[in-house]
Formats: C-alpha cells, sequence, structure tokens
C-alpha cells in the first residue's frame, strides 16, 4: 500500500543517473524554482491532512480516491524537492544546504525506519490522546510537532533494535558468499 513513495524515489533516482535530469534544471533555474515552490506548496498541503476525509462526510469513493492519491503526489512533491536540492540550480542551492546540514544527520538515519512505522504509530498516538486533532494553524502546527516525535522516537527503537543489528550482519554474510 506504500509503493507510492518507494516508486517516486526510484523513478527520482533513475532521472539523475540515466537521464541528466540535473543539469537540464541547472540550465532552467526560472523554471526550476517554479517546480520547487508549486513542490513546496503541495508538500505543506498534503502534509497536512492528519484530519480524516471522512470526517467531512465525503462519499466513500471520494475517500478511496484521496487516501489513495494523496500519498503519491506527497511523494511526487517530495521527489521534485530533492531533484532541485540536488540541482543546486536557483533557490536549490540554499535547499541543498539546508537539507544538507550536518545536525540532521541523526533524522537521516532513522528516516528508513520512520517511512515504515509512522503511519500506525501517529494513528496510535492519535487514539491514545498524544497527538490532539488539530482545530486551528497553531493546533495542526502542535499535532505536527508531536506526531514528529513519536514517530522519529518509535524510529529510534526500531532502528537499534532491528535495521542496525541487520545492517551489522552484512559483513558476516558478505564473507560468507566468498
Amino acid at each position: 500500500t506504500r509503493y507510492g513513495g518507494l516508486l517516486c524515489g526510484v523513478i527520482a533516482a533513475l532521472l539523475v543517473e540515466e537521464r541528466g535530469v540535473l543539469e537540464r534544471m541547472r540550465r532552467h533555474p526560472v523554471a526550476t524554482n517554479a517546480a520547487l515552490a508549486v513542490a513546496l506548496g503541495e508538500v505543506a498541503r498534503l502534509g497536512a491532512r492528519l484530519q480524516p476525509v471522512f470526517v467531512y462526510r465525503w462519499p466513500p469513493l471520494a475517500n478511496l480516491a484521496y487516501y489513495a492519491g494523496s500519498g503519491t503526489l506527497f511523494a511526487v512533491a517530495v521527489a521534485v524537492v530533492m531533484l532541485v536540492a540536488l540541482s543546486g540550480a536557483g533557490a536549490g542551492s540554499l535547499l541543498g544546504r539546508a537539507l544538507g546540514w550536518r545536525g540532521l544527520y541523526p533524522i537521516g538515519q532513522l528516516s528508513y525506519s520512520a517511512y515504515l512505522i509512522h503511519v500506525p504509530v501517529v494513528q496510535w498516538g492519535a487514539r491514545h490522546g498524544l497527538i490532539a486533532a488539530p482545530g486551528s494553524l497553531p493546533g495542526l502546527l502542535g499535532a505536527l510537532v508531536a506526531a514528529t516525535a513519536l514517530a522519529l522516537c518509535a524510529s529510534a527503537v526500531v532502528y537499534l533494535l532491528v535495521e542496525r543489528p541487520f545492517m551489522n550482519l552484512r559483513p558476516l554474510i558478505e564473507r560468507g558468499a566468498r
């Protein structure tokens, strides 16, 4: 059910490696900045979807379409942001430096675990009152901070107890394969 984000990442990587998209972005900084603005707007809009759609009493088919499509649209927008940052074109230069800041390294280490478990962890946190349903912009920001903190804490546990031990097995497996 989460193939959209992975597929967007794969396509972005292929574009970088096989199609020279970063060089084209560097040659067209105005278009690159426009793509970045649209993508950041979509990331913000789709990332703020903490309220379930059924609260608004949409028809079931509309709910399904929203939930099925919004995650993939969010992933496309994030992929565009990453491509712009990698290109260094226009505002991508500043964005690339910001995302490359050493202080973000620990979050990067947890990102795969966070990707895998954030949805059930955030749902659990909301059900148990750790993440309040937002009723205003400050409430939305508070819920976002709470959801991020909860997801990163759970991701650290998964990283330390599951992901890291399996990564440590890699040299043993490679030695055995020789």
